[in-house]
């Protein structure tokens, strides 16, 4: 991975809070931000809600594009995402039982959009 720099790090840390922020939103409404065209709007307002709360700071201009995006794809998965995800599981998983090489430590993050990863430390 390219590891937390100036010009991605801000939005990678992003991914896993919202995927925190989205299961909140899937507990308390059970149902998928953006599961409808007509609920884009107040779900984008009640995840940005949420993500404002779990950071005490309010959402940051940058992280605005990936609530969208969130909420805009309301719980689907794009094939070559989970094909490349899959992929990098099953790695990791080899790497564990051969007990050869260094398995990722802690949180894995792809932002498909950039073709970057990172591991992060929660």
């Amino acid at each position: 991975g390219r590891g937390i720099d100036a010009e991605y790090g801000d939005e990678l840390v992003s991914i896993p809070l919202l995927m925190k922020c989205v299961r909140e939103f899937e507990r308390e409404s059970s149902r998928c931000p953006g599961n409808t065209d007509s609920n884009l709007i107040v779900d984008e307002e009640k995840l940005s809600a949420l993500l404002g709360k779990l950071q005490k700071v309010g959402v940051l201009e940058s992280q605005g594009m990936f609530v969208r995006d969130f909420v805009r794809f309301g719980g689907t998965e794009v094939p070559s995402v989970a094909a490349f995800t899959g992929g990098i599981a099953a790695h990791e998983c080899i790497k564990l039982v051969t007990k050869q090489y260094v398995p990722v430590d802690n949180c894995f993050v792809y932002n498909a959009a950039t073709q970057t990863t990172t591991v992060f430390k929660i």
